[in-house]
């Protein structure tokens, strides 16, 4: 046996294998990948994997402090850049509140483009306008607030229009507070002038009489309201005493707001239409013409005032109660009554007598809402608290279920007990006096307001118009012959009535009213004047710091929105009462 083995025994001799289809890789020797490979791969995988795990480890780990105050710190700010703000203009285009200065670069935290908001001195014109304030800002100078804040008054009201529209702008911000990059998303749209039918003249002159009247007499406030009654313009509202908006726009004077903030007279009161006040004898007119309408009495009815009304106790004939007058005017009928506002003539109509009834509380209610004094819409800017008047459901509520008596009718019917009435809800009294229950404007403070009418009460409207007379012609007595006799100015022909209503936990203070209308035979304007808190034991009242404003005005006849003309009428005259009354009374 041949123990040797040739090479050609073990390899494949391809020429002696034809029968192979090599295009199928027949006859081909396959060799196995070596493992080597899948290390180098697998190792590869690895370092790539571990690359990416540090890196994640180094940036959330080891510097993610760093990187998350770098992201915090270098951030988009986005800034406003505020508008223009429309200028306040009263009625003969002087301007009450405009910008001083206003910024035209970007701002930056070093650059500021906000306004500087300036105020008219103030003159009783600080409660009307209100003031602003802008936004406060962080540490790094930037705001906190994107808006404007407005406070009170025609800022606030017509901020809509007055603001505009704010633009805004981003910036980048690094750690240190440096601006990197800025760029502007919206130009800012200037906001609208607004011109207030407010005379600044005649609302700088009522504020002085308010000033000059707490210096000499120490009444604490004023409140004063005049209204062209043909179209409802409010040529003057001013609030005594009143602030500067400049002090409070500008912040820095902390003690001058400290001041005002803690004055026990209300500084920021809004006396017209937030202040609520007894009215006191100024609503006799209204309840005069209540009685006529009623038939409680006719115009020449007479009734005796002798300084008091006697009231038998029907279940103690012998215990009467006693309702003072402020003095004894003898016989009088309706218009004199009015004149020298005589108190036992209004309890008489108001709450009755024996054998002659009276109103009784329902009516006087129902004309007092007639009138106004509820809280009926008044104007847009007018919005006012709401109002008392007495009523025995009211009573029941206000004083724990106590039922209402003949006596509380008797001094509601005079205007004190509950009534508690604001400035603005008087003046719309007096408006519908005037305009004899014809349908009256609403009152406005912006020109560009079209003018509305409010729809007087049917009966009202009703009324016979000889009885509006009447009570005119006594509004009209009480200036030439009665408790306003000081205000009887040649030309001005002036109608109105004076009121005194007693205040403080022992009637130791007043509050000291006119209101009125003019010219008495075609009127154009009414007014309403109240010195607030004054010593009981004052002399001089409302009539007699009016005075003053009136003689200002006598020049042009009082005809305020015509100052150059300059006629003089004499006035139609009215038979006087008697014995005219120099110096006003404060009594009534």
């Amino acid at each position: 046996m041949n123990k040797h083995i040739s090479p050609e025994d073990i390899l494949i001799d391809q020429l002696n294998l034809p029968s192979f289809d090599h295009s199928q890789l027949e006859g081909r020797i396959i060799k196995p990948i070596s493992n080597y490979i899948f290390y180098i791969i697998i190792f590869a995988v690895l370092c790539v994997f571990a690359f990416f795990w540090f890196n994640s480890y180094k940036l959330q780990i080891m510097k993610g402090g760093y990187y998350q105050n770098k992201a915090e710190n270098n951030r988009f700010e986005t800034t406003p850049i505020f508008s223009a703000r429309g200028v306040i203009y009263d009625r003969n285009k002087i301007p009450l509140a405009w910008n001083e200065e206003t910024a035209t670069t970007t701002q930056t935290k070093n650059t500021d483009n906000t306004q500087i908001r300036k105020y008219k001195d103030s003159n009783g014109i600080g409660n009307l306008l209100g003031y602003i304030k802008f936004p406060k800002r962080d540490k790094n100078g930037f705001y906190i607030n994107k808006e404007v804040e407005t406070i009170g008054g025609i800022e606030k009201f017509y901020n809509e229009d007055l603001n505009g529209k704010a633009g805004s702008f981003y910036s980048e911000i690094d750690s240190a507070g440096n601006v990197i990059s800025q760029n502007t998303v919206d130009l800012p749209e200037n906001g609208k002038d607004v011109y207030l039918t407010i005379d600044y003249d005649i609302q700088k002159a009522l504020f002085e009489t308010f000033k000059k009247a707490g210096q000499e007499s120490e009444y604490n406030g004023g409140v004063a309201l005049i209204a062209d009654i043909t179209d409802g313009s409010i040529l003057a509202a001013v609030t005594y005493p009143d602030f500067d908006s400049n002090v409070m726009f500008d912040g820095t004077d902390v003690e001058k707001i400290t001041k005002n903030i803690n004055d026990p007279r209300s500084i920021f009161l809004n006396r017209y239409t937030d202040g609520l006040y007894a009215p006191g004898s100024i609503v006799k007119p209204m309840f005069a013409l209540a009685g006529l309408n009623e038939g409680v009495v006719t115009p020449e009815e007479k009734i005796l005032s002798t300084g008091k009304l006697v009231v038998p106790n029907p279940y103690n004939p012998g215990q009467n109660t006693v309702f003072k007058d402020w003095k004894a005017h003898g016989y009088t009928n309706v218009r004199e009554a009015i004149a020298v506002s005589s108190d036992v003539y209004f309890y008489t109509i108001g709450g009755g007598v024996p054998g002659k009834k009276g109103l009784g509380i329902s009516k006087l209610e129902e004309y007092a809402k007639y009138f106004g004094l509820d809280n009926r819409h008044l104007g847009t800017f007018f919005n006012t608290k709401q109002s008392i008047i007495p009523t025995p459901e009211w009573k029941l509520k206000a004083f724990n279920n106590d039922i209402w008596r003949l006596g509380d009718t008797y001094h509601s019917a005079i205007g004190q007990y509950g009534f508690s009435i604001s400035p603005i809800q008087i003046l719309g009294m007096t408006t519908i006096l005037a305009r004899e229950a014809s349908d009256v404007p609403e009152f406005k403070i912006n020109t560009a307001q079209p003018t509305k009418y409010i729809t007087i009460d049917e009966k009202l409207k009703k009324t016979d118009p000889k009885y509006f007379n009447e009570v005119s012609e006594g509004m009209r007595l009480t200036v030439t012959a009665g408790t306003a006799k000081s205000l009887d100015f040649v030309g001005l022909k002036l109608a109105g009535k004076t009121g005194t209503a007693q205040t403080g936990n022992h009637n130791q203070f007043i509050n000291s009213w006119f209101v009125g209308f003019w010219p008495y035979t075609n009127p154009k304007y009414a007014i309403v004047y109240m010195l607030e808190k004054g010593p009981s034991t004052n002399t001089k009242g409302a009539a007699a710091y009016l005075k003053d404003f009136l003689k200002s005005c006598m020049e042009y006849q009082c005809d305020l929105e015509n100052k150059n003309k300059k006629v003089i009428d004499e006035p139609a005259e009215i038979a006087p009462i008697g014995t005219p009354v120099e110096n006003e009374i404060l009594t009534d």
